[in-house]
């Protein structure tokens, strides 16, 4: 307030820039949980070399590990937060900032988890299941490691292993956020496959048992089930391994074959066994027919085989007291039998498959010389055109007739007979002798022989005698038709001469006659007899065929107008091939059903239609030509019996006709209906005076009225 100032006081400041702080949050997966974190803090005057860092991560529980004075540090966090974390800066001029963050993207580890079966079988494919959990992120990829050096990134997989053996599979997986999981581990076992075997018996013949073995071997566990084949449609499973048997019934090839399994689940790859099943011989063997007194008995063998060759043969004669002269080897031996009886012969028979088969049938040894002997079937009435037949009575005393020999004609034809290797008693003997009608018998020696071994025998010679058999004809017989009347068959006859009477049977024969109508339509068998009068016959029989009926309806009666057309309509029934109309006249065509008439002059018509066969049916109708009515225009009723009446020629050939006559006040003074009684000039029984008088005509059929007039004269 004195008014003095103060010296002035100069004081200069330097104002320097502070830093802008900045860090980027990173990802962080646990369990390892590092996080990097990066700095990105600046300064305006670009001195930000020279910051000092001090960083504190919000995890108090890592101690002295919380904070860090790098630029770009890391820290290890064990769980998912969220931290608060704070950097400050200090600049080169001791300015100082800081920021703070919150760091939540710290992510739980995901848990890698599969299910797969335990045991697995070789070959087959080992199925891999996911079960791995995201812990709350998405599962982006998988990471398989099969353990034979093969790998997958399906979630998925599957797996074939080509070594039996343990295998340790591993899985980890990665979610979204980048994060690996833990690493699953699992063993899977993988197993061999069992060993299919079997062994079958031998030999392998046709209808005989096949025996199969097992032979199979589990290699992992132990086999429950054996699946075969057999190779002819006989399939089965069993639970044992044990023996069993099986019959081919035909020969051929067969592929037989088994799949085991074992307790794992393991199938074997199918064995299978081209089996040859051989053919079964068939022994068979003819025998002689031999008696006591032969020297021996020769067998023959007639064994066969469809595929292969027999190769060795064992005969047993089943006649024991010869010792060893009792069997043979040779393929056709002989034996000697010193006493008669039944025999068992055997026959077996080796294949050169070794298949083996035997046949036995009973041989008998025949005793003393037969007894030959035979007698004729119906002897009196044998004919020539039948079979003879004789029936044998040959005998032996023990043991059977081996073979007979039939000499039909001995006389004629002495080296000619009929052999039978295997007679029976009473068995009947057939023979057909020529046919014959001349000479009227005829008589044959027949011979009978009897064996009863090679050198037993014993004939016998008999006369028999023929009657001969008429020969009949019968010509062939012309078909008909059902209208056709009766008729005698001419056609049938017997030509050989020989005496007796014939007879005609059948559909619609009535003794020598046919009725066609009787027969009714269709084919029919007519047969014609005759018999001898030795009681021989022949016939022989002729088929006649009976064409069917026309129906034919030429119509009702018919009029038509002089000049005028009419078509006749007439109903036919049947199986018609033409049509025809007599006479020819006035119709436009008479070969059709329907033909046009024109009224010229009365006239009857015949249709005449031809059926199936040729066969003719016919029916007529008449036809009534109208003509023009002659009406005069005059006419006397006077009594003087001339041109009393008047009179309308033709007019009475319309029967509809209506006719009125009018004097000439309108007056009506005649009409009728149907022309039966001309106009006498009367009304109602009085004269009518004479004059002119008109008229109207209403005849009808067709035809237009007319009209006129009419005088009546003196």
């Amino acid at each position: 307030n004195t008014g003095c100032r103060s010296i002035p006081f100069i004081l200069q400041v330097n104002v320097h820039p502070n830093p802008v702080v900045d860090f980027s949050l990173p990802q962080v997966c646990l369990p390892a949980g590092v996080a990097q974190f990066n700095d990105a803090s600046n300064i305006s005057d670009g001195s930000q070399s020279s910051f000092i860092y001090a960083w504190n991560f919000g995890d108090a529980p890592s101690g002295n590990l919380n904070i860090s004075t790098q630029q770009n540090p890391i820290h290890n966090y064990n769980n998912s937060g969220p931290f608060t974390v704070k950097l400050q800066v200090t600049s080169k001029d001791g300015c100082v900032a800081d920021t703070v963050k919150t760091l939540s993207t710290i992510y739980a580890q995901a848990h890698a988890d599969f299910i797969v079966n335990k045991e697995n079988c070789l070959n087959d494919s080992t199925i891999f299941t996911d079960q791995s959990l995201g812990k709350g992120n998405t599962i982006t990829n998988w990471f398989w490691d099969f353990g034979d050096g093969q790998t997958s990134s399906l979630q998925n997989p599957s797996h074939v292993y080509s070594t039996a053996k343990t295998y340790t599979v591993k899985l980890f997986i990665k979610t979204d956020k980048g994060c690996n999981s833990d690493t699953a581990n699992k063993q899977v076992i993988i197993n061999l496959l069992p060993t299919a075997s079997f062994a079958v018996s031998s030999p392998l013949c046709e209808t005989k048992t096949v025996t199969f073995n097992n032979a199979s071997a589990a290699n992992a566990g132990a086999l429950v089930n054996w699946y075969w084949d057999l190779g002819d449609g006989t399939t089965f499973t069993l639970k044992n391994d044990n023996p069993f048997t099986h019959t081919y019934t035909a020969a051929g090839n067969y592929t037989a074959s088994l799949i085991v399994e074992s307790d794992k689940g393991c199938k074997s790859p199918a064995l299978a066994k081209q089996l040859i099943i051989n053919a079964q011989p068939q022994p068979a063997f003819t025998s002689p027919a031999v008696c006591l007194t032969d020297a021996f008995a020769k067998f023959f063998d007639s064994s066969s085989i469809s595929a292969g060759t027999i190769i060795s043969w064992a005969w047993n004669f089943g006649d024991p007291s010869s010792g060893i002269l009792n069997t043979s080897s040779l393929k056709n031996p002989q034996h000697k039998y010193n006493a008669i009886g039944i025999y068992n012969v055997t026959l077996t028979v080796t294949s050169n498959n070794g298949c083996i088969a035997s046949f036995t049938k009973p041989f008998t040894v025949n005793g003393a010389v037969p007894k030959a002997d035979f007698i004729a079937l119906n002897s009196s009435g044998l004919c020539s055109n039948t079979d003879v037949q004789i029936q044998n009575t040959s005998s032996v005393n023990f043991g059977n007739i081996s073979k007979i020999e039939i000499y039909w004609d001995v006389a004629t034809n002495p080296a000619v007979f009929d052999v039978d290797n295997n007679p029976s008693a009473n068995k009947i003997y057939t023979h057909l002798y020529p046919d014959f009608q001349s000479p009227l018998t005829k008589s044959y020696k027949v011979k009978l022989r009897s064996y009863s071994g090679i050198n037993c025998v014993d004939e016998i010679t008999k006369t028999i005698t023929l009657n001969a058999s008429p020969k009949v004809q019968f010509l062939t017989i012309t078909d008909t038709c059902f209208n056709i009347n009766p008729f005698t068959i001419t056609q049938a006859s017997e030509i050989g001469g020989v005496p007796g009477s014939g007879v005609l049977s059948g559909q619609g024969i009535m003794g020598n006659m046919f009725d066609p109508k009787i027969a009714g339509v269709g084919t029919h068998t007519i047969r014609y007899t005759f018999t001898s009068t030795m009681g021989c016959t022949d016939f022989a029989e002729q088929t006649i065929t009976i064409y069917p009926v026309v129906s034919v309806n030429a119509g009702p009666d018919r009029t038509v107008l002089e000049g005028g057309m009419i078509t006749l309509d007439p109903v036919v029934t049947g199986n018609a091939t033409n049509y025809l109309w007599t006479p020819n006249l006035y119709l436009n065509n008479n070969t059709i059903l329907n033909p046009q008439v024109t009224g010229v002059a009365d006239i009857t018509y015949t249709l005449n239609v031809t059926g199936t066969g040729g066969c003719i049916f016919s029916d007529q109708v008449f036809i009534k030509v109208l003509k023009f009515p002659n009406i005069p225009n005059t006419f006397t009723p006077n009594n003087d019996g001339i041109n009393d009446l008047w009179v309308i020629e033709h007019l009475e050939d319309y029967p509809g006709v209506r006719i009125q006559v009018f004097n000439r006040y309108g007056q009506v003074v005649f009409e009728s209906r149907g022309y039966t009684k001309p106009w006498d000039g009367t009304m109602n029984g009085k004269t009518m005076p004479f004059g002119t008088y008109y008229y109207i005509i209403e005849p009808g059929n067709g035809r237009q009225p007319v009209t006129g007039y009419v005088t009546l004269l003196k």
